[in-house]
């Protein structure tokens, strides 16, 4: 089955990689494609598959197979020409080994990310858990396709309070947590939930909208001088923070250890509203120091013989100092409300 590779993903050919060698990654994802659907390349795969499946699984190895070792071959192998092809464009660079040490550097995944998502790991807050198939409310849901219900709308001073002793008072603004069932007879997974809790301005006339209090985030957000936007009079219907489902600023990275498959992000209004400005990674500051931040965590592991531990049930939360709830609530249009929203997807 051939792959498709959107844009630059998975190809480790970096934007700054491009910039300074224009045409890198077109060249790399070129190669990938003439030698992924090679025989050698997918019988070498279907060999590795076979010896390093999980047999009772049925879960795909943890390890790097023909396919991640042929993209690897085809970045090292177009980098390792690319000094050959400018001098044959008449490109020549007055530093040979010291563009050839850029290019290489910024060809490397940069840790940064991965490494602030594991300082952001917190244990999991005492939120109710996404519900499972013996739950007496999805007793009555559709056995196959995805569904979505409110569970709850709450006023902002409701808001969670964070467990623990490091973040003493804050509150949860937000949370996404997916939690997986796998199936007793197969081992895969047979059911997905996903639970999101996050806030608005109440949109009267959409109050009953069972999508996810969320916009389409980017991790970036967290990195990102708030826009000039008034800090004041935050519109209705306007999302307050976003969901990164692709996690596409972190590169190749989003594959490895430390990052999650998702990730909470401040949306425009936000930051502007609060006056926040960016402080360590996944933290957002004011004149006072920390005022929101990413949380995130991983629990009930599953373990098996042929593979590593991998956890059920996810989530991320973003917490707020406390004084910035009353804050937030002046600045906004109309009064904010949290909304709790269970989604479904029951495998086929």
């Amino acid at each position: 089955m051939p792959l498709i590779f959107p844009e630059s993903r998975g190809t480790g050919a970096t934007p700054a990689a491009e910039q300074l060698q224009p045409g890198l990654i077109q060249a790399v994802l070129a190669r990938v494609r003439r030698e992924v659907d090679t025989e050698r390349t997918i019988e070498r795969n279907k060999a590795q598959s076979r010896a390093n499946l999980s047999a009772d699984e049925g879960e795909l190895p943890d390890a790097c197979l023909a396919i991640e070792e042929t993209i690897e071959e085809a970045i090292q192998t177009v980098a390792a020409g690319s000094r050959a092809y400018r001098l044959s464009q008449g490109l020549g660079v007055s530093d040979p080994a010291a563009w050839e040490d850029q290019l290489a550097t910024v060809l490397t995944d940069d840790p940064r990310i991965p490494l602030a998502f594991e300082k952001a790991r917190w244990p999991r807050p005492g939120l109710p858990l996404p519900p499972g198939p013996d739950d007496p409310a999805s007793q009555d849901t559709p056995r196959t396709g995805t569904t979505t219900e409110i569970i709850s709308t709450r006023s902002l001073t409701q808001a969670v309070a964070l467990t623990g002793q490091t973040l003493p008072g804050w509150r949860i603004l937000a949370s996404v947590e997916e939690r997986k069932f796998l199936s007793p007879h197969t081992r895969k997974t047979g059911l997905t939930v996903v639970s999101f809790s996050g806030p608005g301005v109440t949109d009267y006339g959409n109050q009953d909208s069972d999508a996810p209090p969320f916009s389409d985030g980017d991790i970036k957000e967290w990195t990102r001088l708030p826009a000039q936007h008034p800090a004041v009079d935050v519109p209705p219907g306007i999302s307050l923070l976003g969901l990164d489902r692709s996690m596409t600023a972190a590169a190749d990275a989003d594959q490895g250890l430390g990052l999650p498959g998702f990730a909470l992000t401040p949306a425009t209004w936000l930051p502007a509203a609060l006056r926040l400005t960016p402080g360590a990674l996944l933290t957002l500051e004011d004149g006072r120091g920390p005022a929101l931040r990413l949380i995130c965590w991983r629990t009930e592991y599953e373990r098996g013989a042929y593979r590593l531990p991998w956890p059920r049930t996810t989530g991320c939360a973003v917490v707020i100092r406390p004084d910035l709830l009353d804050i937030l609530s002046e600045r906004a249009s109309a009064p904010i409300v949290i909304r709790d929203v269970v989604m479904r997807l029951e495998a086929d």
